[in-house]
C-alpha cells in the first residue's frame, strides 16, 4: 500500500498510512492524524465527526458500508459539506473523500449506492 506524505504545520514530513480504526456508534470520531481512510459498516444512524482539521492538502476517504437497513448519516464537526446528511441505501456502501485546508475538511466526492 501507498503512504500518503503528510506535512505538518512546522513543515516536518510524515507518512500517514492505512486504516484509521472505527468503533461502529451513533457518534463515530475520526482522528485523520492517525491514516488516511476508514471503513465500517453502519447499523444505525450515526454522526461523523473529524477530531481535528488536518494538514493543509490532506486526502481522507471513508467507505462506509450500509447492513440491510437505510441508513441516515449526519456529517458533523470538521466536515464541510453541501448537505449535512446523507441518506444511505441498503446494502450498499457510500465513498466519500476529503480534502483539509488545515482548518476543516472539505468534501470532494461522496458516491452512494456503490455495490
Amino acid at each position: 500500500m501507498l503512504a500518503q506524505k503528510i506535512f505538518t504545520a512546522l513543515g516536518t514530513e510524515r507518512a500517514a498510512s492505512g486504516l484509521v480504526a472505527v468503533t461502529p456508534a451513533a457518534t463515530v470520531n475520526i482522528d485523520p492524524s492517525m491514516g488516511v481512510y476508514s471503513k465500517w459498516t453502519i447499523a444505525q444512524n450515526c454522526t461523523i465527526n473529524f477530531t481535528t482539521g488536518g494538514y493543509p492538502g490532506q486526502i481522507f476517504t471513508l467507505i462506509i458500508l450500509n447492513d440491510g437497513t437505510i441508513r441516515t448519516i449526519t456529517w458533523g464537526t470538521k466536515m464541510r459539506m453541501r448537505a449535512t446528511t446523507q441518506a444511505g441505501t441498503a446494502n450498499r456502501t457510500i465513498v466519500a473523500q476529503f480534502i483539509s485546508d488545515g482548518v476543516d475538511f472539505y468534501s470532494t466526492l461522496v458516491n452512494t449506492g456503490v455495490v
